[in-house]
Parts: C-alpha cells; sequence; structure tokens
C-alpha cells in the first residue's frame, strides 16, 4: 500500500515510545500530483481519526498520541517542503502529530 491508495492506511502500529503510529508510504517523486495524492491521503487519515474508526479498527489506540507519519523515497524540494511544514502545523494545531522522513534505503 502507497500513497496511490487513498483509501487504506498503509501501516498502522505501535512506537516504542507508545504511540499510535499511522505510516503514509511515498515512493513517488514530490511533483503537483504527488502534493495532491498526500493531501488527499492525510484527509483520509484524518477522517480515521476523527470518526473513531481507528479505535474500532486498533482498540489499543485508545487514550495514546496518535501520529501520521510520512516516509518517502525522495528528498522534498522547498515548495514540498514548505507544504509538509504546513500540513504539520495544521495536524499539530488538532491536537494530533504528523512527521516525515526520508527513507534511509532511498
Amino acid at each position: 500500500m502507497t500513497i496511490e491508495d487513498q483509501a487504506t492506511i498503509d501501516f498502522l502500529g505501535l512506537s516504542a515510545a507508545g504511540a499510535v503510529v499511522l505510516t503514509i508510504s511515498n515512493h513517488l517523486q514530490w511533483e503537483k500530483g504527488t502534493l495532491l495524492k498526500l493531501q488527499k491521503k492525510i484527509s483520509a487519515y484524518l477522517s480515521f481519526i476523527e470518526s473513531g474508526d481507528i479505535y474500532k479498527s486498533y482498540p489499543e489506540a485508545e487514550g495514546k498520541t496518535i501520529r501520521i507519519h510520512i516516509v518517502s523515497n525522495h528528498q522534498p524540494d522547498a515548495k514540498t517542503e514548505a507544504f509538509i511544514k504546513e500540513c504539520c502545523n495544521v495536524v499539530n494545531a488538532a491536537g494530533l502529530e504528523l512527521t516525515h522522513e526520508i527513507s534511509a534505503q532511498a
């Protein structure tokens, strides 16, 4: 599962620190179409969380910090970095966490 599959949570698990982590996997180059896919994927994840479906699918999430974690294979350009930073600000303001990293395998 990847950023291209808008209706699916790519990965869901528990971090070593006890946070629930929903991972978005992006293997695509960063370009305009990829940013739109990322925006839609983040929105789908937020809907999954805000609707309470996360607790039905993963009851262990109850009472834990929830983090959406983007893992990409390619270094984002400045425009993409700004977009991701703005997404982080919005998600963090909603009481959740959003993080991004470049895969070590890239």
